[in-house]
C-alpha cells in the first residue's frame, strides 16, 4: 500500500469513529429512555461513568509503544519491536489482573448502591451490572497495545475499521435487547461478551497480517519499560488537559454566569467541536506515518508530511466552520428545540478556538510520533490552567464569549509554541513553513486527479 493510500485510509477510518459515536447515540438514547425510562436510564450512565476512567490505567502506555515499535520496525529492527509489544502487554495484563482483583472486593464490599443513591436498581443489580462493566473496560484496554502491533505494520486503519464495526455490533444489539426488555444487567453482559469478541477479531486478524509479532511475554523486559514510562505518563498531560478544559471550563461558566449559561455554553462548544472531530483524523493518519519516516530518517518527507498535514487540517477546519458559521444557529435552535438560545458571536469565538486549535493539534504529531512530547505535554497544562485563571474575569466582563475569549487564548499560544517546537525537530525554517499553508499546489493536483476519476 503507497503512502498516500495508507494516509487517505487512516484519514477515513479516523473520521470514521465520531460519526458510528453520533449516530450510536442518537439512536440508542432516545431508545434507552423510551425503554427504561429517564430515572433508570440516568443510574445507568452514574454507574456506567465509573468503570469508563479505567481506560485511562495504561498511562499512555500503548501510543507511545505504538511510536517506539513503529520507528523500530522502519529502522529494521523488529527485534526490539517484539520487545517493547511484549513489554507493554505484559504491563498492561499484570495492571488489569490487580486492577481487577481490588475491583471486585470494593464493589462486593462497599456500599455502592448506597452510596450513589440508587432506587431504580436493587443492590444485586447494581453490583453485577457494575461488575461487568469494570471487566468490560478491562478487556478494551487490551486494544491500546494489540492496535500498536497495527500501527507498527502501517496497519493501523484495519484496526479502527475493526474497532469501529465492534461498536456499531454493540449498538445494533444494545437496540436487540431493550427491545425484548432487557435491564441493566443484561447489557452489561452484553457490552463484555463484544469487548470479548472484539478482542479475539484483533488478535486474529493481527496475526494474519503480522505473524511476526507474536502475543506472548516471553521477550518483555523491564528496561523497555522504564525507558517508555517518562514519554507515557507526560502523554497523559492531553487528556488531563482536556478534563480541564472541558470540564474546567464548564465549572467557571456556572460559578460566575449560572447554570442556565452552562445550558447555552456547552452545546455551543460541542456544536463547534465537530470540527476538531475531522481534523484529529488527519492527525492520527500523520502520526502513524511520521513514526515510520523517523524510523527511516527521511526528515524531507517528514518536512513533506507535516506541511501538508497542517494545510490540509486547516483548510478542513476552514470549510467546517464556514458551514458551522452559516447554519450552526439553525442546527442549534432544532437541536435544542428551541430550549435554549444561542449566543452567536460567542458561538463565532468558539469557531475561532477550533481553527487555531486545527493547526497546533496536527503539528503535535511531530513529536508524539517521536515519543518527544514531554514540553508539549507541560505546556498544554500551563496553557489550559491560564485559560481557567482567565476566564473569570473575561466572563464577568463579557458574559459566555468571555469564556470563548480565554480558550481562545490558550489555543493561540499552544499554536505559535507546538509549531515552533515541530519546525525545530524537523530542521523546518518557520518562513518555508508558513509558505507552504498558501500553496495549493498539492490540492489542485488533487481535485485535478479526482475529477478526471470520476469523468
Amino acid at each position: 500500500m503507497t503512502l498516500q493510500r495508507r494516509l487517505v485510509a487512516a484519514f477515513g477510518a479516523g473520521a470514521l469513529a465520531p460519526i458510528v459515536t453520533v449516530i450510536v447515540q442518537l439512536i440508542n438514547v432516545p431508545v434507552m429512555l423510551r425503554c427504561w425510562g429517564a430515572h433508570l436510564y440516568g443510574e445507568w450512565l452514574m454507574i456506567s461513568a465509573i468503570p469508563a476512567y479505567l481506560l485511562l490505567t495504561d498511562l499512555g502506555f500503548g501510543n507511545v509503544a505504538g511510536s517506539d515499535m513503529t520507528m523500530r520496525v522502519h529502522a529494521g529492527d523488529n527485534e526490539g519491536a517484539i520487545e517493547t509489544f511484549q513489554s507493554i502487554t505484559a504491563l498492561v495484563l499484570s495492571a488489569s489482573v490487580m486492577l481487577g482483583a481490588l475491583l471486585s472486593a470494593a464493589i462486593f464490599l462497599l456500599p455502592v448502591h448506597r452510596l450513589l443513591s440508587l432506587s431504580s436498581m436493587s443492590t444485586k443489580e447494581t453490583q453485577v451490572a457494575l461488575l461487568f462493566l469494570c471487566a468490560n473496560c478491562l478487556v478494551v484496554l487490551q486494544w491500546n497495545y494489540i492496535n500498536a502491533g497495527y500501527r507498527s505494520a502501517g496497519r493501523y486503519s484495519t484496526a479502527l475499521l475493526i474497532v469501529n464495526a465492534v461498536r456499531i455490533l454493540e449498538g445494533i444489539s444494545f437496540l436487540v435487547l431493550l427491545v425484548w426488555h432487557a435491564g441493566p444487567v443484561q447489557l452489561s453482559i452484553l457490552m463484555l461478551g463484544i469487548s470479548i469478541l472484539g478482542t479475539c477479531w484483533l488478535l486474529y486478524v493481527k496475526h494474519l497480517l503480522v505473524p511476526w509479532l507474536p502475543l506472548g511475554i516471553q521477550h518483555a523486559k523491564l528496561a523497555r519499560i522504564r525507558e517508555l514510562t517518562l514519554p507515557a505518563v507526560a502523554h497523559m498531560a492531553f487528556p488531563a488537559g482536556n478534563a480541564l478544559s472541558l470540564q474546567g471550563m464548564t465549572m467557571m461558566a456556572g460559578i460566575v454566569l449560572g447554570p442556565s449559561a452552562v445550558a447555552v455554553f456547552n452545546p455551543m462548544r460541542t456544536l463547534s467541536r465537530t470540527v476538531s472531530q475531522l481534523t484529529d483524523a488527519v492527525r492520527i493518519s500523520a502520526l502513524v506515518e511520521l513514526s515510520a519516516v523517523y524510523g527511516q530518517k527521511n526528515w524531507d518527507l517528514a518536512r513533506k508530511l507535516h506541511r501538508s498535514a497542517c494545510q490540509a487540517s486547516l483548510l478542513l477546519a476552514l470549510m467546517t466552520s464556514a458551514a458551522l458559521a452559516i447554519s450552526g444557529p439553525w442546527i442549534f435552535t432544532h437541536w435544542t428545540h428551541g430550549r435554549v438560545i444561542m449566543n452567536v458571536p460567542a458561538f463565532y469565538t468558539l469557531l475561532l478556538v477550533v481553527l487555531w486549535n486545527s493547526v497546533w493539534n496536527v503539528s503535535s504529531a511531530v513529536p508524539l510520533a517521536a515519543n518527544r512530547h514531554q514540553q508539549i505535554a507541560i505546556m498544554y497544562l500551563i496553557c489550559t490552567s491560564l485559560s481557567l485563571f482567565f476566564a473569570y474575569p473575561l466572563a464577568l466582563h463579557f458574559g459566555i464569549r468571555g469564556l470563548g475569549t480565554a480558550l481562545l487564548l490558550c489555543e493561540a499560544m499552544m499554536c505559535f509554541y507546538v509549531i515552533r517546537r515541530s519546525n525545530k525537530m524537523l530542521s523546518d525554517r518557520w518562513p518555508a513553513f508558513a509558505a507552504s499553508m498558501m500553496d495549493t499546489t498539492q490540492l489542485r493536483a488533487l481535485c485535478a486527479k479526482s475529477t478526471r476519476r470520476l469523468v
